[in-house]
């Protein structure tokens, strides 16, 4: 279970480029409140393609920032995001 956790982290680090901000795509985000709507094509980041491709494969997932948490990539720092699909009913 550590290691597929790690692996869903490890993945995101992957891929080359910068970090971009989360846009909203919709009204409906299918997101929970603690979640921001995020666009997956979003780099470095590659969990959020994984997350949103085994969900509704719409181009969106929801992100939350885990803690304080960052990586460095190329030199730069990134935040670490849990990444979930925005097909989470919301009230």
């Amino acid at each position: 279970m550590k290691r597929a956790a790690l692996s869903l982290i490890a993945s995101g680090i992957l891929i080359a480029g910068l970090a971009g901000q989360a846009s909203a795509k919709s009204p409906f985000t299918g997101c929970p409140p603690s979640y921001q709507v995020w666009d997956v094509s979003t780099e470095p980041y590659q969990a959020d393609n994984f997350v949103d491709q085994k969900g509704n494969n719409d181009g969106t997932a929801c992100a939350k920032q885990i803690d304080n948490k960052t990586f460095e990539f190329n030199g730069a720092m990134f935040p670490l995001y849990n990444f979930i699909d925005n097909a989470v009913p919301t009230r």
